[in-house]
C-alpha cells in the first residue's frame, strides 16, 4: 500500500522531465487518484503516449514497483528507484545478469526504469498463466534462477531479494530486471516494507541490520522462497508472531502437487540460518533426489506386499477427564484382490466430555459395511467414488443422529459429537486417501517425511483463503476445526467437502495415519513431533510394534488426548504373501 505522502518530496520538489531512451518521450508524472488502496499515476508524454501505473507490486528499501499499462492497453513493469539505489550506476560486471529496460529516465532524485511486458515474460506471469506446473518444470526454472544468482554472487555482488516480478524468462535464459536491492545496505526500513509486500524472499536475519554481503545460507532462503511460490502460487506465509517460520507448507495451497518437496523447502526457509542447507547447490541436490522419487512413483509397477497394523489408546491423562476413547480405527485387506481399506477417526467433542466416540465409530462401522458388501471383493473398483460414498454416508448418518436427538439445538456438552476422518484404499499399489478434519497422513522414507494431508482448522484454512498470518496465528481458536463429519444438517442433503489424494506406493514407503493425540504429545511442538515420529518409524520394527511405540511415546509426553494410529510398511512382493494385519 503506497500513499502520496511517501513520495511528496520528490513529486512536488521539481517536476523535471523524464528523459527516456525508448518510445515514451519526455514525460512527467501527474497524480490522478489517491485512495487507501492504490495511488494511480499517468506518465504523460509529448507524443500522446502514457503509462498508467495502476497496481503496486512488492517493493523493498528504496524501490517502488508498479504494474502499468499504456494507452494501447499494453502491459508494463515500472521500477522507481529512490536516492539510495541511484548513487552508483549498475556495475559493468552485473550487466550480463540484468535485462536493459525498454526506457529509462530521471525525476528529481528518482531513477525510473520501464519494461515492456509484451517482449518479456516475468516469473509471475508464467506461474499465473501456466496453471498446474509439474515438478520437472519447477526444478528446471529454479535451477536456471539459482545458476544466475550463484554466478552473480561469484562476481562479488549481492542481490538481497528476488520476486516473481523482477525475474524474466526469455527463451532458455533467465534475467533480472530493475536494480532492486543490488549491492545495497540493508536497514530498518526493510523490516517495515516486509509486512507490506505480497511476496517475501528476504532472510529474516536481515531485518533491522546493516549488511553488505550475502552469505550462502541467505541465498538458500531466496531460492527456497521462489520454490515455495512456484509450488504454491503464493508468497511464503510468515510473520514475527510465529518467529518467521513457515506457517503452512506449499502443498496446503496446491494439494495436487506431488509430495516430496515440502520438507525440503521448509528447511531452506528456516528462520535460523544454521538449520538451512549450507549452500544453494545442496538445496538443489535435495530437490533433485526427491524429484527422482516422484518419478519412480510414476514408473515403478513392482508387485508390493504390506505389513499393516492399527491401534488406539485412550491416553493416560485424557482418561482422567473423559473415561471414553473417542478415537476409532479400522483395517481390512484382501490378498486375492490386492486391496486394503484403512480408517482412522478422531471423535470431536468438548475437551472434557462428549459423544465423539459415537461419530467416530459410525464411520468405522460404515467402512466395515462397505468392505463386506463391495470393496473387499469388487473386480472393478473406483477408489475415489468409494471413499466419497463412505464419507458422505457417515456424514449423513451422524447428522441425522444429531437431528433426531437434539433438534431443539440445545444439547448439553456431553451430547456434542462429530469426527475427523482419514479413509484410505490401497488397490494394486495405488494409495487413494480421503481427508476431512485435522488428523494427518504421512509417507515416511529413509530420508524424508512428507505430509499428504492439510489441516481443516481455522489457522490453515484462514491463511489459504487470504487472511493475514498474524491474525490467524493470534486467534484464540486457531486450532478449531472448520470441517468435520457431522457438520451439516442431514435434511439439507448437503454434499460433503473433503480432500482427496492419490499416489503410487513404492518399496521402502511407510504410510502413517494418525490423530492429533500422537502429534500433540510426542514432543513439545509439531516440528519436533514429526522428527521423533520419523525416528521411531525408521527403527524398522514391525507395524504393530511401531504403533505401540508411538502410543507409548505420546503417553510419556503427557497422554492428554486419545491416540489413533495406522502403520503400513510397503515392501517388494517376494512370494505369494500380500500382507499381514492383526486378526
Amino acid at each position: 500500500m503506497i500513499f502520496a505522502k511517501d513520495i511528496d518530496d520528490w513529486l512536488s520538489a521539481s517536476p523535471l522531465p523524464i528523459q527516456c531512451t525508448g518510445g515514451i518521450g519526455a514525460s512527467r508524472f501527474a497524480v490522478l487518484e489517491d485512495s487507501s488502496e492504490t495511488l494511480v499515476f499517468v506518465l504523460q508524454s509529448e507524443i500522446n503516449a502514457s503509462l498508467k501505473l495502476t497496481t503496486s507490486l512488492p517493493g523493498f528499501d528504496s524501490t517502488f514497483l508498479w504494474q502499468a499499462e499504456d494507452t494501447s492497453k499494453k502491459n508494463w513493469t515500472v521500477f522507481v528507484h529512490f536516492p539510495v539505489s541511484t548513487k552508483l550506476p549498475m556495475p559493468k560486471s552485473c550487466e550480463p545478469f540484468f535485462m536493459p529496460p525498454t526506457c529509462t529516465g530521471h525525476m528529481a532524485d528518482a531513477f525510473i526504469q520501464a519494461y515492456d511486458l509484451t517482449e518479456i515474460v516475468t516469473l509471475r506471469a508464467y506461474r499465473e498463466n501456466a496453471g498446474q506446473i509439474s515438478p520437472n518444470v519447477v526444478y528446471l526454472l529454479l535451477d536456471r534462477i539459482a545458476s544466475q544468482l550463484q554466478s552473480l554472487f561469484q562476481t562479488g555482488h549481492t542481490l538481497f531479494r528476488l520476486c516473481p516480478d523482477n525475474i524474466v524468462l526469455m527463451h532458455d535464459a533467465v534475467h533480472f530486471i530493475g536494480m532492486d536491492s543490488l549491492d545495497l545496505p540493508w536497514n530498518e526500513r526493510c523490516a517495515v516494507a516486509h509486512h507490506q509486500t505480497d511476496f517475501a524472499s528476504v532472510p529474516p536475519e536481515y531485518f533491522g541490520f546493516m549488511r553488505q554481503r550475502m552469505e550462502p545460507r541467505q541465498g538458500v532462503y531466496i531460492i527456497g522462497a521462489l520454490a515455495y511460490y512456484l509450488v504454491a502460487g503464493e508468497r511464503v506465509p510468515t510473520c514475527e508472531a510465529i518467529g518467521y517460520d513457515v506457517a503452512i507448507e506449499p502443498r496446503a495451497y496446491n494439494p495436487i502437487f506431488p509430495i516430496g518437496w515440502d520438507e525440503i523447502i521448509h528447511k531452506a526457509l528456516q528462520p535460523n540460518p544454521d538449520l538451512r542447507f549450507p549452500s544453494i547447490p545442496s538445496f538443489m541436490n535435495a530437490l533433485q533426489d526427491a524429484l527422482d522419487v516422484m518419478m519412480a512413483r510414476h514408473t515403478c509397477r513392482t508387485p508390493l506386499c504390506y505389513d499393516a497394523s492399527v491401534d488406539t489408546h485412550i491416553g493416560i491423562t485424557k482418561k482422567l477427564r473423559c473415561p471414553i476413547n473417542q478415537d476409532a480405527v479400522f483395517l481390512q485387506m484382501n490378498a486375492e484382490t490386492q486391496r486394503m481399506l484403512i480408517v482412522v477417526a478422531d471423535g470431536v467433542s468438548t475437551s472434557t466430555y462428549g459423544s465423539g466416540d459415537i461419530a467416530s465409530h459410525m464411520l468405522t462401522d460404515i467402512a466395515a459395511e462397505f468392505w463386506t458388501d463391495h470393496i473387499g471383493q469388487a473386480t472393478d473398483l473406483e477408489p475415489v467414488a468409494e471413499i466419497q460414498k463412505i464419507l458422505q454416508t457417515a456424514n449423513d448418518r451422524i447428522s441425522k443422529y444429531i437431528l433426531d436427538r437434539y433438534a431443539d439445538l440445545s444439547p448439553s456438552a456431553s451430547e456434542c459429537m462429530g469426527s475427523t476422518a482419514l479413509v484410505a484404499i490401497i488397490d494394486n499399489g495405488v494409495l487413494t486417501l480421503g481427508s476431512i478434519g485435522d488428523s494427518r497422513a504421512y509417507i515416511i522414507r529413509d530420508d524424508s517425511m512428507s505430509c499428504i494431508t492439510r489441516d481443516h482448522n481455522l489457522f490453515t484454512i484462514g491463511i489459504i483463503n487470504g487472511l493475514p498470518v498474524e491474525m490467524c496465528a493470534s486467534h484464540p481458536h486457531a486450532g478449531s476445526l472448520v470441517q468435520c463429519l457431522g457438520y451439516s444438517d442431514a435434511s439439507e442433503d448437503a454434499e460433503l467437502a473433503f480432500d482427496i489424494f492419490s499416489l503410487h506406493l513404492i518399496p521402502g514407503d511407510t504410510f502413517l495415519m494418525t490423530t492429533d493425540g500422537i502429534l500433540d504429545y510426542i514432543a513439545c511442538d509439531i516440528n519436533e513431533s514429526e522428527k521423533m515420529i520419523a525416528e521411531i518409524v525408521r527403527c524398522g520394527h514391525s507395524s504393530g510394534i511401531t504403533c505401540l511405540e508411538l502410543i507409548l511415546q505420546a503417553n510419556l509426553g503427557g497422554g492428554g488426548d486419545n491416540c489413533g494410529v495406522a502403520i503400513i510398511r510397503v515392501n517388494e512382493l517376494a512370494g505369494s504373501d500380500f500382507g499381514t494385519c492383526p486378526p
